[in-house]
């Protein structure tokens, strides 16, 4: 062939298309590589943008070459392994985790346990040394607590993984992180100056702290101190989450030192940004989700723009890291700069409201404000405009106190949101002795102004309605601690509903006198709630009906429901728990076993092949087959008896499988406890796509009852949970180790104080992850209960050692989401030697 012009000419422009095409991939390339590039940069420039709280704890650890023992313990066989020498940064798996589809339900407790061992100088070479003095623990009991930071430069020089006992340890849900767009309720928390008894974050050894459980009420929760920035303590935080309710930091200044403060760090663009990016650090890192600025003094003319630079920033990055944050401007400083409550929303403040989540309003306003307030903000913004109600009553509308229900109806009239101030007003005013019911009659009286929501959407729900503090502790009906304790980390879902109930039927027949929460018995916790009535002779059936939940749960396939109670003393009352669904059928009645009220509850349909087949498949994935339906019981309502499904309890060999799966070796009801435990698979292909929205408890007398008199039925724990975790292998915790050791001398022989840490792996496929971790000394032939865990470490202050001892061993109990456990015998030991 011969080259021509023309060859040429084609083969030039082929080149050439060729070249451009490379070339494009080539800048494409670079782009995608500068971008990465770019992204990781970015993370870098911010202390935790790039780490995890887990990674952060175990940088703070790393360095201290610590000689840890390995053992497997399996104390069904007591096969004494023999040590295995690693070192404290060593991972490694002692047990290789079943298959969930192939474990035998026996599995969770056959499991070896793990032994951890650390050699140490003893007492007599390390007393007087050692003590903790880091600030995040308490110089007088060397336990944990949360601190604000004081100043700019405390706040700038920040860094994270240095306390990590302050993290929140309860996510908030996606559906607690959407504002509905209706009037809302935001408390601002202000108890005595804040960090009193809260900062504390393992607990107060006391049961007369303040407390918040009308959470059903509360739509947002601000806590609050008088110091620069506020970080809220942990269990504020994981209280608040569990039932839905975001939590606000606090970013306060004040005074000429306010002045001071404000001029520096609104003195240039960098300045602005590098409070910014610490405050969203610092949100981020200790799981909360917002700020409230609270900005009370003068400010220069010319920093105005980066005050409302500040502002902006702050909610555009919270916003970027944590979706559907909040920051909120309080009502003080105008577009002057001037010091000036406005009481309003108006022209003086917009340039705040415009850039940030909402604006919480000043104390002295009228209805006149209100109006112009709502006319302001519009239509798209009116619920975003929080108007304060002081309950100390301090220059507000109806005084305050029991009279901030007078404030509050005028505020919904005009459908604006409220931000009340100091509700701890009940506790400061009237003292704790009688607490609890001045607290019910304040938040009974806001509850006809408030919307009640629910956190309560998806499995696993478990609840023994602890309030976080009591006289006692329980953990599955026996008592575990005998002295009072406060901990709001150890609040558990709260009622819905107070006090609520009616009666059907004969109404003389049982009647029910009161719903209210004790701690007098406990099932998990230090309290639950109580059922109080009286039965009378009756010639028709009486039924008294508590509602306690409202929830949105949709079933999306089976789930198993457990019931724990107390009834005493033996009167002829019948309970069955009652979950109310959004459409036909409307109620399913979880009853007692036929053979529990001698005859009562009859016609149990017989199984047919397709029953047996179903059956069949439900034991392999779960263990246990479906509750057994009835066709009639003393609960149902004789008319319209299609809106009913009902059902037994498991019994027998499938009631003792699930309670070992719960960490209960034996049935409580053989094994003298007064605490009954009733558990329900359902399975109802025609359940598939409903939605449970409440949760009730009935009680019941038979016709023709005899025995009269008063009783009392305490409501322990109430569950509803993926049945796939029946035969999950509860996991253990692992790399168990200690730090931050310190002795004490005594006349009687030494005090110990040491950091206890450890990891828990979350296996892929896992349902069911740790909630929290019970701590115990193991003692001769026992296992003393000392404290809980809400982070994967716990400070264990000052157990007394005699001189002779050489060693003291503890043991770390993982509690899952679904409350399963294993028997303390199963669980990691870490033994301390010197």
């Amino acid at each position: 062939w011969s080259l021509t012009k023309r060859n040429m000419a084609g083969d030039t422009l082929l080149i050439l298309f060729w070249t451009v095409l490379a070339v494009v991939f080539g800048i494409y390339a670079l782009w995608k590589y500068l971008r990465s590039g770019n992204t990781k940069s970015q993370k870098s420039l911010t202390v935790q943008a790039s780490e995890t709280v887990k990674e952060a704890r175990l940088k703070y650890f790393i360095g201290n070459q610590e000689v840890v023992t390995s053992e497997t313990r399996d104390m069904s066989t007591n096969s004494g392994a023999k040590y295995e020498i690693i070192s404290s940064e060593e991972t490694r798996e002692e047990e290789r985790e079943p298959d969930i589809t192939d474990a035998k339900l026996d599995s969770v407790a056959r499991q070896p346990s793990l032994q951890y061992t650390k050699f140490t100088d003893g007492p007599s070479k390390m007393s007087g040394v050692g003590k903790v003095a880091d600030n995040s623990f308490d110089p007088e009991t060397g336990m944990p607590i949360t601190r604000p930071l004081k100043t700019l430069d405390e706040a700038l020089s920040w860094r994270q993984g240095f306390d990590f006992f302050n993290v929140a340890s309860v996510p908030l849900s996606e559906q607690g992180r959407k504002t509905e767009k209706r009037p809302r309720t935001l408390v601002c928390h202000d108890m005595m100056g804040g960090y009193i008894f809260d900062r504390f974050v393992q607990g107060y050894s006391s049961c007369d702290c303040y407390r918040i459980y009308h959470w059903q009420l509360i739509d947002v929760f601000v806590y609050f101190s008088h110091h620069f920035v506020t970080i809220p303590p942990p269990c504020w935080t994981n209280a608040a989450h569990t039932h839905g309710v975001p939590v606000l930091g606090t970013l306060i200044t004040e005074n000429q030192d306010g002045v001071v403060r404000c001029s520096k760090f609104l003195k240039d663009t960098s300045s602005v940004e590098a409070l910014v990016n610490q405050l969203v650090n610092i949100a981020e890192y200790y799981g909360f989700d917002g700020w409230l600025l609270n900005i009370e003094n003068h400010i220069q003319p010319v920093q105005i723009n980066n005050l409302e630079e500040f502002v902006k920033s702050l909610t555009t990055e919270m916003h970027e890291r944590i979706p559907n944050s909040l920051v909120i401007w309080y009502d003080s400083v105008t577009y002057k700069g001037d010091l000036a409550w406005q009481n309003e929303l108006n022209a003086n403040n917009r340039i705040f409201f415009d850039v940030s989540d909402g604006i919480f309003l000043n104390y002295g306003w009228k209805e006149a404000h209100l109006m112009r307030s709502a006319a302001a903000a519009g239509r798209q913004r009116q619920t975003d405009v929080y108007v304060g109600v002081d309950v100390f009553g301090r220059g507000c509308y109806g005084g305050g106190g029991y009279n901030s229900k007078v404030a509050f109806k005028v505020i919904r009239d005009e459908k604006l949101s409220a931000a009340l101030f100091a509700p701890g007003w009940v506790m400061e005013e009237h003292g704790s002795e009688h607490f609890t019911v001045n607290n019910d009659k304040f938040w009974n009286l806001l509850d006809p102004f408030c919307t009640v929501h629910t956190s309560i959407k998806k499995m696993p729900f478990a609840t023994s309605m602890c309030r976080g503090y009591g006289k006692t502790a329980s953990i599955d009906g026996k008592a575990v601690l005998s002295t009072p304790w406060t901990n709001l980390s150890a609040q558990q879902y709260q009622p819905s509903f107070n006090d609520t109930f009616f009666s059907l039927g004969d109404k003389d027949g049982l009647i029910i006198s009161s719903v209210e929460f004790t701690t007098d018995e406990a099932y998990n916790g230090g309290g639950c709630q109580v059922i109080s009535g009286c039965v009378n002779s009756s010639q028709a059936i009486s039924r008294g009906v508590v509602r306690l939940f409202k929830t949105d749960m949709l079933m999306t396939g089976p789930f198993l429901v457990s019931f724990s109670f107390k009834l005493c003393p033996s009167v002829p009352v019948l309970v069955a728990l009652q979950l109310h669904l959004d459409t036909m059928p409307t109620y399913i009645l979880l009853c007692p076993a036929s053979s529990d009220d001698q005859g009562v509850v009859k016609n149990s349909h017989p199984g047919n092949s397709e029953e047996t087949e179903q059956n069949n498949k439900l034991i392999r994935r779960y263990g246990v087959p479906k509750s057994r339906p009835l066709t009639s019981s003393v609960f149902m309502s004789p008319i319209r008896q299609e809106h009913y499904r009902l059902f037994q309890p498991l019994t027998g060999s499938f009631h003792d499988s699930v309670q070992q799966a719960h960490g209960l070796k034996e049935s409580r009801d053989d094994c003298g406890s007064d605490w009954h435990t009733r558990y329900y698979l359902l399975a109802e292909k025609e359940l598939v796509g409903l939605k449970v929205q409440e949760i009730r408890v009935i009680c019941a007398v038979c016709p023709g009852a005899q025995t009269t008199g008063a009783f009392k039925l305490h409501v322990g724990e109430i569950k509803i949970i993926d049945p796939r975790v029946i035969k999950q292998p509860i996991v253990l915790a692992k790399d168990l180790r200690c730090q931050d050791i310190e002795w004490k001398s005594t006349e009687k022989g030494y005090q110990l104080s040491l950091t206890l840490m450890w990891h828990c792996p979350i296996n892929d496929g896992q349902v069911d992850e740790p909630a929290h971790y019970n701590i115990f000394r193991v003692a001769e032939g026992s296992n003393i209960f000392l404290g809980r865990a809400f982070v994967e470490a716990y400070r264990i202050g000052q157990i007394a050692v005699s001189k002779t001892c050489s060693s003291i061993e503890f043991a770390v109990q993982v509690v899952t989401r679904s409350g399963r456990k294993r028997p303390v015998s199963d669980c990691s030991y870490f033994k301390l030697k010197w």
